[in-house]
């Protein structure tokens, strides 16, 4: 519920500076608005200063400008308006006008980055401390792109295509940058340079996970299930798994398939509790759906990490990244 909130509330902000865009390059034309409103729909508030009124509306969703001779029941109209509002309507101005006032919006949205992310950055951005480690894969999902290019678990990704790959983060941008090409992966594995490669038809640009490659993570009890085995042998909420018989649990997928290959037979669980390792067998039971299970409602999380920088630092880091969801989104276009 929280990231659908956050997630409207930062929709109606961009939509509003995007409005505020076009509106001060209107008033700078000086062509007359009529009309500046955060939402739309009834009006809950309204306050007309000078030509303008600027008004708040029910649905709290973004907003609008409206400038006199915009619509076409404005145009329509335009012989009956006096010759100063006939002068300062929006269909009468020059094409460039009509052309700033429109791009405006779309500007201030490029623009909205470069001012907040220094800012951010300022006060310290939370970050999945994988994306800044090398992309070495710790799961490949079955069924997948990645799998029928032979990739495995502890291959690490030195370059896609043309370009050398640092992170999970840069590898997570190369599969933008190659949008619509095949992409050939150069991989290390076991002291072995391999090449893999994703035709262009199965590639994916949303990142190496939706190849499916996995990063590692760790994989925690958040909720114990009715009559749960794992509550039955002594786990709580909030233990992290580490290691089911000889599988080491770095993805959920890792404890998936150690329960299911267990086959109903009892497993030794290490896990992790207050910073103490500990040991458990549970045995596992089949579900109605045929899979076998111990209980447990599971918790995948990452280590995170805060950049926080000074104001030099910010700006320079404000606006490096800025740049880069800026190139990543012409690249996508």
């Amino acid at each position: 519920m929280i990231e659908i909130v956050s997630g409207l509330i930062m929709l109606c902000i961009l939509i509003v500076v995007h409005e505020l865009g076009h509106f001060s390059v209107a008033k700078f034309f000086r062509v007359k608005v009529l009309t500046f409103s955060v939402g739309f729909g009834p009006k809950i508030w309204g306050k007309k200063r000078g030509e303008t009124e600027y008004r708040i509306s029910a649905v709290p969703l973004g907003g609008y400008v409206q400038m006199l001779g915009e619509g076409p029941a404005d145009e329509a109209g335009l012989d009956q308006m006096s010759t100063d509002d006939r002068r300062r309507a929006f269909a009468e101005q020059p094409l460039y006008r009509r052309f700033c006032i429109v791009a405006a919006g779309p500007l201030m949205n490029l623009i909205l980055p470069f001012l907040v992310l220094p800012l951010a950055f300022m006060v310290g951005m939370e970050f999945p401390a994988y994306l800044d480690q090398q992309a070495c894969v710790a799961y490949v999902n079955t069924n997948t792109a990645a799998a029928e290019a032979g990739f495995q678990e502890g291959d690490c990704i030195l370059q896609v295509n043309d370009t050398r790959i640092a992170n999970w983060q840069k590898a997570n941008e190369a599969l933008v940058t190659y949008a619509g090409e095949p992409l050939i992966f150069t991989v290390v594995r076991g002291g072995e340079t391999l090449r893999l490669t994703i035709p262009a038809e199965k590639a994916d640009i949303e990142g190496l996970r939706s190849l499916g490659l996995e990063p590692p993570h760790k994989v925690s009890i958040a909720r114990l299930l009715d009559g749960s085995q794992a509550k039955a042998a002594g786990m709580k909420t909030g233990d992290q798994f580490l290691q089911v018989d000889e599988i080491r649990i770095n993805t959920m997928a890792h404890l998936r398939d150690a329960i299911n290959a267990a086959e109903g037979r009892d497993v030794r669980i290490l896990y992790l509790r207050d910073g103490v390792e500990q040991e458990v067998v549970v045995t596992p039971r089949r579900n109605a759906e045929g899979r076998w299970m111990i209980g447990v409602a599971l918790g995948v999380w990452s280590d995170q990490v805060i950049k926080k920088f000074g104001l030099v630092k910010s700006i320079e880091a404000g606006a490096q990244k800025t740049f880069d969801l800026i190139g990543m989104t012409l690249t996508f276009i």
